[in-house]
């Protein structure tokens, strides 16, 4: 796959967008909260007696047992701060040049 200038301009304006860090601070939010409802670091003998079988297979299959040192927790967590640092830098205002050239007006 070829990474040209258009495509990277592409993906940082899709990563700095503001709809974006929003959508990814609900889903942290939403996995963060059944991390908070599911019981964490628990012995497998505990879930296969509180929750059922289906369930423990889901919880086994997307590790909602330990959600807050899963991989997924790790990236969503990366991209939101991707996101707002460069949703922040993106709208701070740039100084005043001219011709390229950094100008300094001293009063």
């Amino acid at each position: 796959m070829v990474f040209n200038r258009y495509s990277y301009g592409k993906f940082l304006d899709l990563l700095s967008s503001r709809r974006v860090s929003v959508y990814l601070f609900l889903i942290l939010l939403f996995v963060s909260l059944l991390g908070g409802l599911i019981p964490q670091n628990e012995l497998p003998s505990y879930y296969e007696a509180y929750y059922h079988s289906w369930a423990v297979g889901l919880f086994k299959t997307f590790r909602l047992t330990d959600v807050y040192h899963a991989w997924y927790f790790f990236l969503i967590l990366a991209y939101l701060v991707a996101s707002l640092v460069t949703c922040a830098a993106r709208r701070l205002p740039r100084p005043p040049t001219a011709l390229g050239v950094l100008t300094i007006t001293v009063t």
